[in-house]
């Protein structure tokens, strides 16, 4: 090992136990010299910045600041918690209309009012502050990772998570079986008094939730139709595609995208749902490289269906691994899409479906990775909207 191959791995070495001994949260240092610690949210020019903090730190390390957040939080939170209650009887009304077996999302909303006249009666052990601009001197803010494993901790309820080192926690962490390495949002919202929140915001995580956990929300694009996804238990759409043998190109009002959505999802809003996926697949011209996208659409307060997330990949067949070649046979989804596409004529996947899949042997396989690139990037955005009801 030369001098300097040495020297670098020292000076790594020392970067990776400064950061194990470094704090996990963000800080604030006020202009009045008070520091206020917990995890950034938002910071704005004009708004100034809003955290979240755990009320116990707060009362007792800043008292006069708490009991100025204090009193700032409360009308908003009585507003916000009878608008979410508001909205929670609807859905809970919308939902006994045409019930799910094992409906775990209606029990998640029993236990959310239940929850909400707890908080009634006792103060939530996280709040939101905000600071203006006007009151602070210095920000240090924590990387992602950090801000991760300040919210476990406190999920797990942890005295003075705060003051730990990312190695303590760590530590700590694991002793509780907890994954200090992952990358997914760990929610605070039950932790939380309810904030304000847009009517049409407060519909996409709704769709989210239900897309996740109720049958028949999931559709898959075949030309200017929208198929259920295979095996979705639709009852409205059983016999659908024999119907639609004629060829549904000849359907007037389908050339456009926001009116097929509106019409074809028509049997949704009968359940009373306001979420559903549409996946479509799409190749290239010459057949070489094969698109995937996969979309939550939102039935707003208005309405009309609008494209809320989504997730979206293009692989090119010539470069695929050779691993990534083996398995050929197409999953049920992507069979069901080309019998479908040559039933009706539409696309490559048609009438010359077979000359396709001879003269493009790996078309399958660049589906099937572009279908997965696609749901990766999907569910990472479902995870920013979806409840959390288990």
């Amino acid at each position: 090992m030369t001098v300097l191959t040495l020297t670098v791995c020292l000076a790594l070495y020392a970067e990776v136990l400064k950061n194990e001994e470094e704090s996990v949260a963000d800080s604030i240092q006020l202009r009045g010299g008070e520091t206020v610690v917990g995890t950034i949210l938002e910071r704005s020019p004009k708004e100034g910045l809003s955290l979240i903090v755990r009320r116990a730190w707060a009362k007792q390390t800043v008292p006069a600041l708490y009991e100025s957040w204090e009193k700032q939080e409360a009308a908003v939170v009585r507003r916000a918690s009878e608008t979410h209650r508001s909205r929670l009887e609807s859905w809970k009304r919308d939902r006994s209309a045409n019930p799910e077996p094992d409906d775990r999302v209606s029990r998640w909303i029993e236990a959310e009012l239940a929850r909400l006249d707890a908080r009634d009666a006792e103060p939530t052990q996280l709040m939101i502050v905000c600071v203006k601009p006007a009151e602070v001197r210095q920000v240090t803010r924590r990387p992602t990772e950090m801000s991760r494993l300040l919210r476990l901790a406190w999920r797990c309820r942890f005295a003075n998570p705060e003051k730990s080192t990312v190695g303590a926690l760590q530590e700590e962490l694991r002793d509780r079986g907890l994954d200090t390495e992952g990358r997914e949002q760990v929610s605070l919202d039950d932790l939380l008094p309810p904030q304000p929140e847009s009517e049409d915001h407060w519909l996409a995580r709704r769709a989210a939730t239900e897309v996740a956990h109720d049958r028949g929300l999931r559709f898959v694009t075949l030309g200017p139709m929208l198929m259920p996804e295979p095996g979705s238990n639709i009852p409205q759409f059983r016999g659908f595609p024999a119907a639609m043998s004629a060829g549904a190109a000849g359907i007037p009002g389908f050339r456009d995208g926001q009116e097929m959505i509106d019409r074809q999802l028509r049997a949704v809003v009968e359940r009373k749902r306001v979420g559903a996926v549409v996946t479509r697949h799409s190749n290239s011209s010459d057949l070489d490289a094969v698109t995937a996208e996969i979309t939550l659409w939102v039935r707003l307060a208005n309405g009309r269906w609008k494209a809320w997330a989504k997730g979206s990949a293009t692989v090119r067949a010539a470069e695929l691994k050779p691993d990534e070649l083996s398995n050929q046979g197409d999953n049920v989804q992507i069979q069901t899409s080309f019998s479908f596409s040559q039933s009706f004529g539409f696309g490559p996947g048609g009438t010359h479906y077979s000359e396709t899949r001879q003269s493009h042997p790996n078309l399958g396989a660049a589906t099937r990775k572009a279908q997965s690139e696609a749901k990766a990037a999907f569910l990472k955005e479902m995870g920013t909207l979806e409840l959390k009801v288990d």
